[in-house]
């Protein structure tokens, strides 16, 4: 089973992108008036209810794997819809950079294999350029940044730029994608373009 890309009310989603984008040092009342103007999809399996996709906090929407044993204890091992948000990521138009903001790292404590970044208004952002990135490096990519509470990717059109202010790169995306789901999958904001 593959997931696709499931629409939802942009209402019933944003507190999530709220609550990532908070995280990150946003102004949550400012950013719902743009939010507003986009059109939300998450990645699920087309058999999962409706219902059942809001509930964003709950893990378990995928099917499990093996059991493995971590410090002592028997984890059920759930796949993570990173290659399925890549593939999605790559047929967005025009897309050509993608920032990931890093909640755990200060910047004297990201090793140089970790890539180039930027900060931003004190947030650490990682900065990877689409033309540079196979999709199977962009899923990587995701993967390693995706943690089972935080996940919040900013993707523009433009080239990589540094920028001094977080309202900046937030009013330059045309696409946030925030983890849901403990970490499983990933919710899809993209503005409208009518």
């Amino acid at each position: 089973m593959n997931p696709v890309l499931r629409p939802l009310e942009v209402e019933r989603a944003m507190p999530v992108l709220l609550a990532a984008l908070d995280t990150a040092g946003f102004n949550s009342l400012v950013i719902s008036q743009l939010l507003r103007i986009g059109a939300c999809n998450v990645l699920a399996e087309a058999s999962i209810p409706i219902d059942r996709l809001y509930r964003f906090a709950e893990g378990g929407l995928n099917p499990k794997g093996l059991r493995s044993a971590r410090a002592g204890y028997a984890v059920a091992e759930v796949r993570c819809n990173s290659d399925a948000l890549a593939g999605a990521l790559a047929c967005e138009p025009g897309l050509q950079t993608y920032y990931v903001h890093e909640p755990l790292k200060r910047p004297d404590e990201v090793p140089t294999s970790d890539g180039p970044f930027q900060v931003v208004e004190g947030q650490l952002l990682y900065v990877r350029e689409a033309a540079l990135l196979a999709t199977e490096d962009l899923a990587s990519f995701v993967s390693k940044n995706t943690l089972s509470w935080h996940f919040l990717m900013f993707c523009t059109t433009g080239p990589a730029r540094s920028y001094e202010r977080l309202a900046d790169l937030l009013s330059d995306s045309s696409c946030l994608v925030s983890g849901v789901y403990d970490g499983e999958s990933y919710l899809i904001w993209t503005i409208r373009r009518d």
